[in-house]
């Protein structure tokens, strides 16, 4: 018998109706608060409380909305021919329907009642309350991961509901001790020798043939995840206390596995899993909080996966990916803000079940997040990651999760668990330019409609937007002055370079690229980024505007950049982002430098375009960097400087020499300044009117 279906209508701590398709187990994941532990007292009040216990743990203050009622609803499929002779002629269609129905009495408490739908001799279908055998049937169980210490008694509320279960013939609950697994366990003619021998009890319990085998059965299990042996002398059952129930002695029994050390943290842990084999031996379905507790990684991997490959259906609340990456990923709800998500049935292929098992090994936060962030590698991971710190947006704290896919090609499956069919989590992308075709015809989009599908685009590829951004001088200091490269790796690549002592943006870049360089040029960058520069790598605040906004304050020049393809027009408004036209973004230069001057301290050589912007005529004054401060100086140079007046001879007409020479001189000034590393007094290079 299986759990096939739950709807949760009108609880007070869900802000949604959730309506779940259960499918071979069910894994509930989701941040603290999100709704986990809701749905797993919902299913225990549906299936595992005494009709009594119902009014004592509900409140009016369970209805979202008291003038309605709060229902709690579940199907049942799969049956085996005794309980579907336990039902009747409640097995409608191969299975049963089971409801909760509250409401307020308007005497400040509720009225609740369980219904199991059935069809009468007429062939009508009704309902009627649900029967104690039936309850009893579906073998409910509920184990906390919480142990309860040796010897401590049940509290007086505890009391109440194991008494009332123990009257409908129902399983502990899951907040008690060990009753929700030992309680059920049938000790035929030995119950009788037990209960007549309390003082005897833990030899009684020892040459019990029947938990002889049973602890066999339980070593063997607890073997499968314990890096040592267990045999069947590690397992005992220990007398904790005088049962509540002379008729069982098992109430009163404890569960203990010797690992060298009985009261060492060790013991502790495997008599935990030792309590979830029990209780799946004897479960019809069985629901466990946080199984993860107290367990190491490596143990709770073997325990998912003695969970996820046993017949017995598991419903879990977890927050560990180890637990998680054992089920199948249709097996897995997304609890956020109360609502539930889960894959649509045929969501993924096998090739995609596959990337996506591997994936959520290492990561869990996505499938809760409120927006998901791909990037190529892992270089694009730490500077997003670096840039969205240092300019005020905490992605943690936002719920943004920024995952590393390794290539464009592994990006494709996450639209098949995030998209629509899926968890229906927005999806934004950071490319290189030459992914650009790729990318399009992956989302079967035209390249002109890529930013519809949230796709950003560094020109050509990160590396030399940073370069750009941060300027290649200042990029270089960083890679040659740091600890991430040696002297004769800087030395090697410098005589590539006829020896050249401030390289150009190109060759930098190129550098920064290399396959040897990626990793560690981008820690050198990581060590220099500040709150007043990490504004400069422009596809990078182009993407973090679009998912979570503007910067905030101190983050220098050019953070507010348009969105879309790096380079776009715009200040992060929303007109900037739907402007983003990434053809045009291919076929121009990445940033002109009349929208770049303030991003750039040192003109680039090897862009001729930049150079041309300059010469156009359009602009009414240059702008330069001195000592790290904008400068406007007027087109004419002043007679003061030497520089200008060879460019007036030879060239009279032409006005570029003449707006660049006074800035390249400057320029040259400050590599010095900088070479030296002291600062000198400034000297206006053009008299401000």
């Amino acid at each position: 018998m299986k759990l096939s279906h739950l709807s949760i209508k009108n609880h007070s701590r869900l802000m949604h109706d959730i309506d779940i398709e259960v499918r071979r187990h069910l894994v509930l994941v989701g941040p603290n608060d999100s709704g986990k532990s809701s749905v797993m007292r919902c299913l225990d009040l549906l299936l595992g409380a005494a009709p009594e216990e119902l009014a004592l743990r509900l409140s009016p203050d369970d209805l979202r909305d008291k003038s309605a009622p709060f229902i709690v609803r579940c199907r049942l499929d799969g049956l085996t021919p005794t309980k579907a002779g336990v039902f009747g002629d409640a097995v409608v269609d191969g299975g049963v329907s089971m409801r909760l129905f509250v409401t307020v009495d308007g005497r400040g408490g509720v009225t609740a009642a369980r219904f199991v739908r059935e069809r009468n001799a007429r062939g009508i279908l009704g309902e009627r309350p649900l029967r104690d055998a039936e309850l009893s049937a579906l073998r409910w169980r509920f184990a906390s991961s919480q142990r309860r210490p040796i010897y401590a008694a049940p509290s007086p509320e505890e009391k109440v509901y194991m008494q009332l279960r123990r009257l409908h013939g129902l399983s502990m609950p899951g907040d008690s001790y060990l009753n929700t697994a030992v309680s059920s366990v049938n000790l035929g003619k030995s119950a009788r020798k037990i209960a007549a021998s309390y003082r005897s009890v833990d030899n009684a319990l020892h040459q019990s043939p029947e938990l002889r085998l049973l602890r066999e059965q339980i070593a063997q299990k607890l073997s499968q995840i314990s890096p040592r042996t267990v045999r069947p002398e590690d397992v005992s059952f220990a007398y904790a206390g005088l049962p509540e129930s002379p008729s069982n002695p098992m109430e009163g029994v404890d569960l203990r596995v010797n690992t060298g050390d009985m009261h060492s943290e060790r013991s502790e842990v495997m008599g935990s899993i030792a309590q979830f084999v029990l209780a799946m031996r004897g479960a019809g379905i069985l629901a466990i909080d946080e199984p993860e507790l107290h367990l190491h990684p490596s143990s709770q991997r073997s325990l998912a996966k003695m969970l996820a490959a046993n017949d017995t259906q598991c419903i879990v609340s977890t927050h560990s990916a180890d637990i998680v990456s054992a089920f199948d990923p249709d097996c897995i709800v997304a609890m956020k803000n109360g609502e539930a998500r889960q894959l649509k049935p045929g969501a993924l292929d096998s090739d995609a079940r596959v990337r996506m098992k591997l994936w959520m090994h290492d990561r869990l936060e996505p499938l809760t997040a409120t927006k998901l962030i791909l990037v190529e590698g892992i270089t694009d991971r730490l500077l997003v990651q670096r840039v969205a710190e240092l300019t005020g947006r905490d992605l943690d704290r936002l719920g943004v999760s920024l995952v590393q896919t390794d290539g464009v090609d592994k990006m494709i499956p996450f639209d098949k668990l995030f998209g629509p069919e899926g968890f229906d989590v927005p999806i934004f992308r950071l490319i290189d330019k030459d992914a650009v075709e790729n990318m399009a015809k992956k989302l079967n989009v035209p390249v002109q409609q890529l930013s519809s599908k949230h796709v950003y685009v560094s020109q050509c590829d990160l590396e030399e937007e940073y370069v750009k951004g941060l300027a290649p001088e200042f990029v270089w200091k960083a890679m040659s002055e740091g600890d991430n490269f040696s002297k004769a790796e800087i030395d090697a690549w410098q005589r590539k370079w006829n020896n050249k002592q401030t390289p150009t943006k190109q060759q930098v870049a190129d550098f920064c690229r290399a396959n040897n360089n990626k990793v560690p040029a981008c820690m050198s960058v990581l060590d220099v980024l500040t709150p007043a520069n990490a504004g400069k790598i422009k596809s990078i605040n182009a993407l973090l505007d679009a998912v979570v906004g503007p910067a905030r304050g101190g983050a220098g020049d050019g953070v507010a950049v348009g969105v879309g393809v790096a380079g776009g027009v715009g200040a992060g408004s929303a007109a900037a982002q739907e402007h983003d036209d990434i053809v045009a973004a291919m076929t121009r230069p990445a940033v002109a430098l009349s929208h770049a001057s303030k991003n750039a301290a040192v003109p680039d050589d090897s862009e001729p375009a930049e150079a041309a912007a300059a010469a156009d005529g359009t602009k009414a004054i240059d702008e330069v960097k001195v000592d790290g401060e904008t400068r406007a100086t007027p087109k004419k140079p002043t007679p003061k400087k030497p520089a200008v007046q060879p460019q007036k001879k030879s060239s009279p007409k032409n006005q570029a020499p003449k707006s660049q020479a006074p800035k390249a001189s400057v320029q040259k000034k400050q590599l010095q300044q900088k070479s030296t590393r002291k600062k000198q007094p400034r000297k206006n290079p053009t008299p401000m009117k």
